[in-house]
């Protein structure tokens, strides 16, 4: 049975994977946890290691990619799934620039957004225009809004990656993916964005050529389960605890357990760099992967869970709904920071309920009679 081969728990009438979907809603909701203005932060912000929701949540969703249109290529042509890859950097783009487009305009015509925002809207907070028009080339990138812009660039980039990875090219993309992660351990984003000057204002805390590795390899491991080639970890669990053991390790140093030496503590904090994806971030983060993928071959039922399974189906209109809820308590931010920690809990517990809306809201508008019978047909293996 395959490390990352979760197709086994697919739901027969739509061919989705239950742990794939889980995985992704737990990760929508610690962002949107995370994402709150808390006056001190939440158990949800990386309490086993250096690991985020976002990590897990950009490679699951390369994972997915490489599953459902790796597996487009391989049964029905490459040319058609690039249609359906098109179709989704199409509509991905659509729903960043819409949010961006309505943050900037509610913030230009209401004075108590534009003070309550102005610092998740920064430099461009009192040029509406200036900031639509760099918003729509990615050059300028609203607070809590940048991992759309990365699946825009990435999903591009896999019209022509997954056709490599069909065609048994996957170690060679996967090598020139870690050449390119290395490059931005050296700062080489920072050098590209310094070429536009003035023009590009802001680019987000996600550094494009680091995180890239991490997509790349989920649609790596998409594309190989897509065509029965899993690593087993059935045949290999040392490589299982190996992983737990990199795991606490790592959370031991995420706590500075016994640390006392003031040069160690500053070059692991260098080592733990969440923008660019630093070395000791990336080794923690495939060690938490193992993990999961054994606790998801051991134990399917453990990581099956509906409400989780809804929020992952219909996780674009989430993550982007979430954007909106996060700006919306930043409204309030002075009393939720003033309020007790039961206040706090209470308004992050609506705050989640809300994302439950927006997936059964989305879930009911592709249900909608009258829609055409194309855009209500469900994608084999998660995506959505």
């Amino acid at each position: 049975m395959s490390i990352l081969r979760l197709g086994n728990a697919m739901n027969k009438g739509n061919r989705r994977d239950l742990r794939l979907d889980t995985l992704r809603g737990l990760f929508l909701v610690l962002m949107m946890l995370d994402h709150l203005p808390w006056t001190k932060a939440p158990l949800t912000g990386e309490p086993l290691g250096f690991v985020s929701a976002a990590e897990g949540f950009v490679f699951l969703s390369g994972m997915v990619s490489g599953l459902v249109y790796g597996r487009y290529m391989i049964k029905r042509g490459v040319a058609f799934g690039r249609q359906k890859i098109l179709a989704r950097v199409r509509k991905i783009y659509i729903y960043y620039l819409a949010t961006v487009v309505a943050l900037v305009a509610l913030a230009s015509i209401f004075p108590d957004m534009h003070e309550a925002w102005i610092a998740q809207l920064r430099p461009l907070g009192d040029a509406p225009v200036r900031a639509v028009l760099l918003g729509m080339i990615f050059f300028y990138q609203p607070a809590f809004c940048d991992i759309l812009p990365l699946y825009v660039f990435f999903m591009g980039a896999a019209l022509w990656l997954l056709q490599g990875m069909v065609r048994g090219q996957g170690r060679w993309i996967m090598l020139g993916s870690a050449g390119l992660w290395l490059t931005a351990q050296f700062g080489a984003t920072d050098r590209i964005v310094s070429l536009f000057g003035d023009l590009w204002v802001r680019h987000g805390i996600f550094d494009m050529l680091g995180w890239q590795v991490l997509f790349v390899g989920g649609m790596y491991m998409g594309v190989r389960q897509a065509r029965g080639q899993g690593l087993s970890m059935m045949r290999y669990p040392w490589f299982f605890w190996l992983c737990v053991v990199v795991v606490v390790v790592c959370a031991l140093l995420r706590h500075r357990v016994g640390l006392q030496d003031p040069a160690f503590i500053e070059t692991m904090v260098a080592m733990v760099r969440k923008n660019e994806l630093a070395p000791l971030r990336l080794l923690d983060f495939i060690a938490m992967a193992g993990v999961f993928a054994g606790l998801a071959q051991w134990m399917p039922r453990l990581l099956s869970w509906q409400p989780l399974y809804l929020l992952g189906q219909h996780s674009l209109q989430v993550f982007t709904g979430h954007i909106f809820v996060v700006y919306g308590v930043f409204l309030w931010k002075d009393a939720f920071q003033a309020g007790t920690p039961w206040l706090q809990w209470g308004i992050g517990g609506v705050a989640v309920a809300m994302l439950f809306m927006f997936a059964l809201l989305h879930r009911w508008h592709e249900n909608l009679p009258d829609l055409p019978n194309a855009s209500r047909q469900p994608i084999p293996g998660g995506g959505d």
